[in-house]
């Protein structure tokens, strides 16, 4: 009865799924100027970013969220207002962020359409008088069905992170065991359960689960060995229907954005082929646009410039090296694989020092604030070749090096050799290249 309730709500969703939402207010002594638009239930839910007044009251409208989710507004400090969000929603919002205090007594939800359903997270304790027949929200039993799963599935949420790692060495038949004291006896029937959708904690399971397997050697095939998207491929066999769209296009978002090479992205088509059609269409308009990125990343293309300075102050130009073999470290002191490289470089440094064709370089990005402390860690694992400081993060950001460390090599003429380059721990395939582009006029 439940399964075919949730259906009948999510197909007349449909015939008001065109209709815009509108989040309207003002957050009162809030430093920011803008405020994050998240979906809840995955961790890559940025939806937009909302510009604030001067004295913190902002509008914002959208045509593209064409079905009901679980979402945030947040300055990820005091500020995380949460909401239930759906097509026609017109909400207005106040709170003062002063304090955690101030904000709990403060925040308040008014409006049109949705504004009665998202006056719960004023006070959750008063569900019963929030979904009830005075309600005339369309959603709001999508809804209270989700916040009802939310409870049912706690104690199995609560599970899987404690053991997620497996650090016990469980054996897999000793977890199923578990969940079956929960009441869960066919584990993967109930993952694969799209009415359960709705469930903000049911979201996060499934987004940790494919990973929670690969701890427990549950997918053990032999493709699982040579994959560059390991968790993908567990998905796809794990998965179905509407909960592998869900997943998988969790999955597919994050990877196209870390991507760095062609060869990344082609080893993605075979699971979107397995999308149905519509957010197959939307992850091939993503990955088209990233090819459009990477294009420039790629070997042989110029390398983006840099104008940095060095710790003494003295500025240098990537022009500066034409005619040198350029090997580039992007860091950062807070960055542990980072410093674990550090010993690996000094070795790769040692072994060229000779070899006025080689130019190997450290930039620092994403750690402007950190420089004493780099400083330190500079002198104490002698890093004794050219430390350049990215004080803008523009070199780092023109490389779309948002994973660090990130390693680069430019041949002769300043063009591009790889852009995602072996690390310096890796030096059968890392010397190699370098002792290749030295040899070239």
């Amino acid at each position: 009865m439940k399964k075919t309730l949730i259906f009948l709500l999510l197909t007349s969703f449909a015939q008001i799924a065109q209709a815009q939402i509108k989040i309207s207010g003002r957050i009162a002594n809030i430093k920011e100027k803008h405020v994050e638009l998240l979906y809840q239930g995955n961790k890559d839910g940025l939806v937009d970013s909302i510009p604030l007044q001067e004295d913190g009251s902002f509008t914002y409208e959208n045509k593209n969220i064409k079905t009901p989710h679980r979402m945030s507004i947040t300055n990820r400090k005091v500020v995380q207002i949460q909401l239930f969000m759906a097509p026609g929603y017109d909400l207005s919002i106040t709170v003062d962020a002063s304090d955690k205090e101030t904000y709990k007594k403060t925040l308040s939800y008014s409006g049109g359409l949705g504004s009665m359903t998202n006056r719960y997270f004023s006070n959750t304790s008063k569900i019963d008088s929030i979904f009830n027949d005075a309600n005339k929200d369309p959603y709001k039993e999508y809804f209270y069905d989700g916040l009802k799963k939310d409870k049912k599935f706690s104690a199995f949420y609560t599970l899987l992170e404690k053991n997620y790692a497996n650090s016990a060495k469980l054996e897999w038949r000793e977890m199923e065991d578990k969940f079956e004291q929960l009441g869960y006896v066919k584990i993967f029937d109930v993952l694969n359960d799209a009415t359960n959708l709705n469930s903000t904690l049911f979201t996060w399971i499934l987004e940790i689960f494919p990973a929670f397997l690969k701890n427990y050697y549950v997918v053990t095939d032999e493709k699982l060995l040579n994959q560059t998207y390991p968790n993908l491929h567990i998905t796809s066999i794990t998965f179905s229907g509407a909960v592998y769209d869900h997943v998988a296009t969790i999955l597919l978002k994050r990877s196209i954005e870390n991507a760095i090479l062609f060869e990344d992205i082609q080893e993605l088509y075979t699971y979107i082929q397995k999308l149905s059609v519509e957010p197959q269409q939307e992850i091939l308009n993503l990955l088209n646009s990233r090819k459009g990125e990477l294009e420039r990343l790629q070997a042989n293309q110029p390398s983006p410039t840099f104008a940095l300075k060095d710790l003494n102050g003295k500025t240098h130009h990537l022009s500066d090296f034409k005619g040198k073999v350029v090997y580039i470290d992007i860091w950062a002191s807070w960055c542990g694989p980072c410093l674990d490289e550090n010993p690996f470089l000094k070795k790769i440094n040692n072994q060229f020092k000779d070899n006025k064709d080689l130019a190997i370089i450290s930039i620092a990005s994403f750690d402007a604030k950190y420089r004493d402390r780099r400083i330190k860690i500079i002198e104490k694992d002698q890093m004794d070749w050219l430390q350049l400081e990215d004080t803008d993060d523009s070199f780092a950001k023109a490389y779309q090096a948002f994973a660090i460390p990130r390693y680069i090599i430019l041949d002769k003429k300043g063009n591009i050799v790889n852009s995602d380059a072996p690390r310096p721990s890796n030096p059968e395939k890392l010397i190699p290249i370098l002792t290749r582009e030295l040899q070239k006029k």
